[in-house]
C-alpha cells in the first residue's frame, strides 16, 4: 500500500514538471533560429540537412528539413552540392514535427 501512494505521487510529480516545461516547449515552435558549424550528413533522398554546431558552448546538432523553398547563398546552389565537412550558417523555424531550413549560406 505504501509503495502504491509513493508511486502514484511520483507518477503525479512528474506530471506536474512536464506541464510546467511545455509552456517553454511551445513557445519554440514557429520560432526561427540559426546554426553555424560544419555539416555532419546530408540525405538527398529525405532533403535533409544536419548540422554541427555549438550553443552556450555545448555540442549541438541540428538537422532540417530542406524544401523547395530553401535558399542557398554562397559556394553551393542546392543541397546535391553540400557534402560533410563543409562550413554552413543554416536559418531554420522549429515546427511541431521538427525543423524546416530557410536558408543556408555555405562558406
Amino acid at each position: 500500500m505504501m509503495h502504491r501512494k509513493l508511486l502514484l505521487g511520483l507518477v503525479a510529480l512528474i506530471a506536474a514538471l512536464a506541464l510546467l516545461g511545455a509552456p517553454a516547449l511551445a513557445a519554440r515552435v514557429g520560432s526561427v533560429q540559426s546554426a553555424s558549424g560544419t555539416v555532419a550528413a546530408v540525405t538527398e533522398g529525405s532533403r535533409t540537412l544536419v548540422v554541427q554546431s555549438t550553443l552556450d558552448g555545448q555540442p549541438w546538432i541540428v538537422g532540417a528539413k530542406v524544401g523547395d523553398d530553401t535558399q542557398f547563398t554562397g559556394k553551393a546552389k542546392g543541397l546535391a552540392e553540400l557534402k560533410p565537412g563543409d562550413r554552413v550558417t543554416m536559418q531554420f523555424v522549429v515546427q511541431d514535427d521538427g525543423a524546416l531550413a530557410q536558408k543556408i549560406v555555405v562558406r
